[in-house]
């Protein structure tokens, strides 16, 4: 399976980091700012988008405010209670970089999360107090170096929503879901800030393109194991299409499995073999297959809600693919695998036990 679309992390423990609000703004302002590099900004087609999703985020008090250590952090700026159990485990380890471009000064505070889902912690300060509003749009490239530095051309960058700080005008906080691929092995990692959006959600909306860059070590980021599992059974049939299960993984914030499949070449595909006809083919019998599977977790049961399946189609000459394979993940809710005593997955009239 093409490493740029597994979510691998390599992790490490590192249980002994619990800083208090003060101690991460302090660290934060003491660093000095990293120089970026020229670059193009531009997405193609038949790729994985490792853009994240959009991050909501309840401000409650400012960082200065916040006891408690990162957990409390966390919890209280960004409403995200997973993410400030899992900093509270210990998961969650301080990078303190800072780059300002006259504008904008933004800080990389920290990393945590999952082995599925990272999570990057930044402050944003408006330099220019004139195009401060109550919230902002920031997009970055979280990418390997070989990657950012070689085929930066072939991604999207991931993107978040900041809120304005309660007591500080031109402070904002962001909490942005970061891609897992690239930390499948040890490697370098490349974080570019390259937009932050004043007043996003309104007609004065102003788009500034940034430039502020951090480097760091995929091992320098301390995330919580997530639990994989290999089904007796990996071979599924639906509408003449047969998905191979590559992997089944639960952490904290979702379950994921994820498939590969031919379909130039099958009877459903009649024929064609130009991906981009057959996209609308490949959606519904993607969909109506993920549709089948049932997760079944101490009794209560787990499905593939809409919009949760994501697709990868490899054109004939796809570099991902010498054997034209399509894949498949089916996102389903987190379902507490680490804690159940029970686990059962249901594809079509094929029944696994997990655990």
């Amino acid at each position: 399976m093409n490493t740029e679309y597994k979510r691998q992390i390599d992790r490490l423990c590192d249980d002994g980091i619990k800083l208090t609000a003060e101690d991460i703004l302090s660290a934060a302002s003491k660093t000095a700012p990293e120089q970026a590099q020229e670059k193009p900004k531009k997405r193609i087609r038949f790729m994985p988008l490792i853009a994240a999703a959009a991050c909501f985020l309840v401000v409650g008090a400012t960082a200065m405010a916040v006891t408690g250590g990162w957990g409390s952090l966390i919890s209280t700026l960004f409403g995200d209670d997973t993410t400030a159990q899992i900093a509270d485990e210990g998961y969650i380890s301080e990078l303190s970089q800072q780059g300002s471009d006259g504008a904008f000064t933004v800080g990389l505070l920290a990393g945590t999360g999952d082995e599925n889902a990272p999570k990057l912690i930044f402050d944003v300060t408006v330099d220019e107090e004139s195009i401060a509003s109550d919230k902002i749009f920031m997009t970055a490239y979280v990418l390997s170096k070989e990657v950012y530095e070689n085929d930066l051309e072939k991604y999207a960058p991931c993107e978040a929503y900041g809120y304005r700080d309660s007591e500080r005008s031109d402070l904002y906080h962001v909490l942005m879901d970061a891609p897992y691929g690239y930390f499948l092995n040890p490697t370098d990692i490349v974080v570019d800030v390259c937009s932050i959006s004043t007043s996003p959600d309104s007609d004065e909306a102003v788009i500034h393109e940034t430039d502020i860059r951090f480097d760091f070590f995929s091992e320098d980021i301390n995330l919580l194991p997530v639990y994989t599992y290999y089904p007796d059974e990996t071979h599924y049939e639906y509408d003449g299409i047969t998905y191979e299960l590559l992997q089944f993984s639960s952490g904290e914030y979702q379950t994921e499995l994820n498939f590969r499949f031919k379909f130039v070449g099958s009877e459903l595909a009649n024929g064609e073999t130009d991906f981009e006809k057959l996209e609308d083919i490949l959606t519904d019998n993607c969909h109506g297959f993920a549709e089948q599977i049932v997760l079944t977790v101490d009794g209560v049961e787990y499905t593939v809600g809409n919009g949760n399946v994501t697709s990868i189609w490899y054109d004939a000459q796809g570099e991902a693919s010498t054997e034209n394979y399509c894949y498949v993940t089916a996102y389903l809710p987190a379902a507490g695998m680490r804690d159940a005593a029970a686990a059962t997955l249901t594809i079509g009239d094929i029944a696994c036990t997990l655990k």
